[in-house]
């Protein structure tokens, strides 16, 4: 009995195996179709669809694009704006703007727009907005330059703006393809170079500056700075290059103390003497000597003497330093005594006023010990003691 039963359960176990290979048999083969339905269905033919073009019905392939059926059956006119010239006239037809396509709900009360490269799957009413003309790009070029004009030197007082100019410019606009003209106009006005003086006509406050020439000075420069800070104003220190050079430190010291630094030249030459290519190395190596000991560039200038040209003016305003002369003199470098340079100052004083002093070049003791007197009487009759940058900006005001 014992082996009947072994040989009965082998059996049993054969034909489980050959149920388990029919079933994954079938379980591939179930797979493999379902695969080559995915990719062959959407290959065999399908019906053709039936739609309505702008109005018109018609027949076409299942699956064509929008776009497809609209460049088979329609004039590009109907669709593609053109491009224009500047003047509306055609430069090329259809190189517009590409057409909308507008497809209608079932509704047909709502429509929505379809991309062109969208496929066609079922019917549809589909109507087309043109598009727009687009008109071509408009260049430009600058005509008719004009340089600036120089006039070296206008209007009155101690003060000048330097105005390095500006050149005329004209403007003609053209149609980038056509070359048709739209317009000409003038962009920028020509601007002559040159200095222009203005004075300071106010009276409220009444306006006076204090400026010193040719420091600075190891002994009179610190000792004018602690006068300016004993009766709190402030002044325009016009220094020298050469003096800078051996004093960097009095200079930071100017600019520190509040006080205005400005370019009195770096050799103290005649710059009437000077040719241009001179003039412009000894102006800008005094800018550098300067800016690198204080930290500041000048933007204002007093040439030696007083001494300018028409020459000179056309430097500085190419350098776009404004000039700054002066209308009160005690002649303070002959040293005719404290008083007599007091007196002078406080004789002539006027609103806009620019005294022309000097704390460099020789013993400058009695121009210090008059800064006192000065400033304390002037103070009294109403005058308000400013740096040479402050009255040119109420000038401009």
């Amino acid at each position: 009995m014992k082996p009947q039963y072994v040989k009965k359960s082998k059996l049993e176990l054969k034909s489980r195996r050959r149920s388990r290979r029919l079933f994954l048999s079938f379980a591939i083969l179930a797979v493999i179709v379902a695969v080559v339905a995915v990719v062959a269905i959407p290959l065999l033919p399908r019906s053709p669809v039936i739609i309505v073009l702008e109005g018109n019905e018609m027949e076409v392939p299942f699956g064509i694009t929008v776009g497809e059926v609209a460049a088979e059956h329609l004039d590009p006119s109907i669709m593609y704006g053109d491009l224009l010239a500047v003047d509306d006239s055609l430069l090329e037809a259809h190189a517009g703007d590409s057409p909308t396509f507008m497809v209608q709900t079932a509704d047909a009360d709502q429509s929505y727009a379809m991309d062109a490269d969208t496929s066609i799957r079922s019917a549809l009413t589909i109507t087309v907005v043109r598009g727009d003309d687009i008109v071509e790009d408009i260049a430009e070029e600058e005509v008719d330059i004009i340089e600036p004009t120089l006039v070296a030197r206008s209007g009155s007082g101690p003060l000048g703006h330097a105005d390095a100019g500006q050149p005329g410019v004209s403007i003609r606009q053209y149609g980038e393809i056509s070359g048709i003209e739209v317009d000409l106009f003038v962009r920028d006005e020509m601007r002559p170079m040159g200095v222009h003086f203005s004075p300071y006509k106010g009276n409220d406050p009444k306006l006076i500056a204090l400026t010193y020439d040719d420091g600075p000075d190891p002994t009179h420069t610190p000792a004018l700075l602690e006068v300016l800070e004993e009766v709190g104003i402030k002044a325009t220190f016009f220094v020298t290059g050469a003096q800078v050079a051996r004093h960097p430190e009095i200079a930071r010291e100017i600019v520190d103390a509040g006080h205005q630094i400005a370019n009195h030249s770096h050799s103290h030459d005649d710059y009437r003497s000077l040719n241009d290519g001179a003039l412009r190395d000894d102006i800008n190596r005094a800018q550098d000597l300067i800016e690198d000991a204080s930290g500041v560039r000048p933007k204002w200038i007093r040439p030696p003497y007083g001494a300018v040209n028409n020459d000179v003016f056309e430097r500085f305003a190419a350098e776009e330093l404004n000039v700054a002369l002066w209308n009160i003199d005690p002649r303070d470098w002959l040293r005719p005594g404290a008083d007599y340079i007091a007196e002078h100052v406080i004789e002539h004083a006027r609103s806009g006023a620019v005294v022309v002093l000097h704390d460099g070049g020789g013993d400058r003791s009695q121009t210090v010990e008059a800064t006192r007197a000065i400033v304390e009487t002037l103070t009294e009759d109403g005058f308000e003691f400013v740096t040479v940058e402050r009255m040119h900006r109420r000038i401009l005001d």
